[in-house]
């Protein structure tokens, strides 16, 4: 059967590439502005084309950490750092994107592991899974209700009353982030597919022990010990299980699939830091570990019906801490939550990986990055109705700069201009550039207005309310700045260095942690308060972070003083800033100051 359908796919294939080579009409994604900066950090050479990103901790479960003095700890592949020093499994050129087209050609495959007497082998989970038309519905289709069934029926109304949206779908978010230009669908729905079988057990994925890690700090934590015992062979097992019955070749760009999603049994690390769960995260099958870390080999994915194999993200089939951890070593039965309806926020922020975006958040914990105001950060968490059992069901929009980006938005300059117009960016395809003279086009300033609307509705749940209220400020001008030169060196995350020195920039040695030596963020917001919560890690975003905000501040004045610890090129050169900074009816006007 599968041979006959290669035959009719060929067509396909061809038509479906040759579309996603051309890019959307009015659609162009963004290069960065040529660098005079100094050249990055060396990276070991076996280690050039890895890139791996990890969904960002559920706040509740950082929190639990940091209030027990823990920083929480992102995890990632092990290598040996006195061996291979400034390796980065992250460095990656940012010119490795997918080009837009209007249909996102996306596969997602389903995989359950092997029962132990009679039940399910991973830790936490129910013994039944979730039938695959949800998740169907969740990725590729408009509406999506999973409180039509028993186990979250509960859910379908929230304690204050609220009816939980049925619309929250990975094709409605893109297609609404992009203003219609962006449809994401598939040539195999996990209904068809339904769920596959592991080869081997659950166990087998964390190590060659045939026993499960007891804490974050383990080797094989996660799944991120050595391959085949690890993540990557899970993927590379489901892949070659899938194979009977699905065409790869029909996903190919230019040869490749440019990603699948893996949907596992069970939860997801990142609800509770739990070693014995997978973490959600993006990686591929280009280079494997080996020898307890010493080395990468080299492995260049796998074939697959003539095409390449290799990117892939991985997301958990439930939410919830189902297994009860602490955080750090222990389990506890009094902190067992959900198990909680799939969300689309883990797959909003992977699929923007697919696309060929960043992180915008620190890897290290010790600040927030942009916070919750991007999917591709914190805000891959927001909700609404404002309770745990939601948590990612209303993943805030793009920040400005991916937007700009990836093409989505354009930019309006503003350098020439008198006064400032700003609809919500729920609303309008524009972002707002103010570009340094002197940076050669590397440092400039980008301006949007985040409206309680659409699926920034989420944004609600922020600024330090308490679960079960809302934050009705959390709207109003967001201003971010730029650094291309910093995007260029360290692309794939570019926010693990920040700065909080109101005149100039100081080193700060606590990105070591990733090793991407930088001393200010790639992108980052000038928040109008001027407390720096974002850098300091007091928050993830509150409405003192907006212009004119609960802060009141209406005006903003860019100089080479300015408190943001801007323009870093000795040739910047600035006179420029905005007043009477107003929101009247959700959209922001101001004059322009020279």
């Amino acid at each position: 059967m599968k041979q006959k359908q290669k035959l009719v796919a060929f067509a396909v294939v061809s038509s479906l590439t040759a579309a996603t080579m051309l890019a959307t009409p009015g659609v162009s994604a963004k290069p960065l502005a040529s660098t005079t900066a100094a050249p990055a950090v060396a990276a070991d050479n076996t280690l050039g084309s890895v890139q791996f990103s990890a969904e960002t901790m559920a706040p509740e479960a950082a929190k639990v950490l940091q209030d027990k003095g823990i920083r929480p700890k992102q995890p990632s592949p092990k290598l040996n750092k006195k061996k291979n020093p400034n390796s980065r499994p992250d460095h990656k050129s940012p010119e490795d994107r997918l080009t837009l087209s209007p249909t996102q050609n996306n596969l997602a495959i389903l995989v359950k592991f092997p029962e132990e007497n009679g039940h399910s082998a991973v830790p936490g989970a129910p013994d039944e899974r979730i039938p695959a038309k949800y998740f169907n519905d969740l990725l590729y289709g408009t509406s999506y209700n999973p409180y039509e069934l028993p186990e979250f029926s509960k859910y379908a109304t929230a304690p204050d009353g609220t009816k939980a949206p049925t619309d929250r779908t990975l094709h409605n978010y893109y297609n609404q982030i992009s203003y219609g230009k962006l449809n994401v669908t598939t040539q195999d729905s996990p209904e068809n597919v339904n769920w596959v079988t592991a080869p081997h057990p659950y166990s087998y994925y964390f190590g060659n022990t045939g026993s499960l890690p007891t804490s974050p700090n383990d080797y094989n934590a996660n799944g991120f010990g050595d391959y085949p015992h690890n993540v990557q062979g899970l993927v590379e097992d489901v892949l070659k299980a899938a194979d009977a019955q699905i065409d790869f070749s029909k996903y190919a760009v230019n040869g490749e699939v440019p990603g699948v999603f893996i949907i596992h049994e069970g939860t997801g690390g990142e609800w509770s830091a739990d070693p014995q769960q997978f973490w959600s995260h993006k990686w591929d099958l280009d280079e494997v570990t080996s020898d307890g870390g010493q080395t990468y080999v080299q492995k260049n994915g796998i074939i697959l019906d003539g095409v390449k194999v290799s990117k892939y993200s991985m997301e958990p089939e439930l939410g919830g801490n189902l297994s009860g951890f602490d955080g750090e070593s222990s389990y506890d039965p009094s902190l067992v939550s959900g198990p909680f309806a799939p969300a689309v926020g883990v797959y909003a922020h992977e699929f923007g990986h697919i696309l060929g975006l960043p992180d915008l958040y620190d890897y290290g914990y010790d600040s927030e990055g942009v916070g919750a105001w991007s999917v591709m950060a914190g805000g891959s968490w927001a909700r609404y109705p404002n309770y745990l059992q939601y948590n990612g069901n209303t993943p805030v929009q793009l920040d400005a700069w991916n937007r700009y980006f990836a093409g989505l938005a354009d930019a309006v300059e503003i350098n020439n201009q008198n006064s400032l117009t700003i609809p919500s960016a729920s609303n309008t395809n524009k972002v707002y550039k103010y570009t340094v003279n002197g940076t050669h086009g590397t440092e400039y300033f980008l301006l949007e207005n985040r409206q309680l609307q659409g699926y920034d509705l989420g944004l609600s749940r922020y600024g330090g309310v308490k679960t079960g209220q809302l934050n009705k400020n959390m709207h109003g001008l967001v201003v971010y700045h730029v650094d291309d030169n910093v995007l260029q060196r360290n692309f794939w995350r570019p926010d693990e260095g920040q700065d909080a020195n109101p005149n100039r920039m100081a080193y700060n040695p606590v990105d070591a942690y990733t090793g991407t030596n930088e001393w200010h963020y790639g992108v980052g917001i000038i928040q109008a308060d001027g407390k720096f919560d974002l850098e300091n890690n007091v928050n993830a975003g509150d409405a003192g972070d907006v212009f004119p905000g609960t802060s009141g501040n209406t005006s903003l004045q860019f100089n080479k003083n300015f408190y943001s610890g801007s323009y870093y090129m000795p040739t910047a050169s600035v006179k420029f800033g905005l007043s009477n900074i107003k929101e009247t009816n959700g959209v922001i006007t101001a004059k322009v100051t020279k």
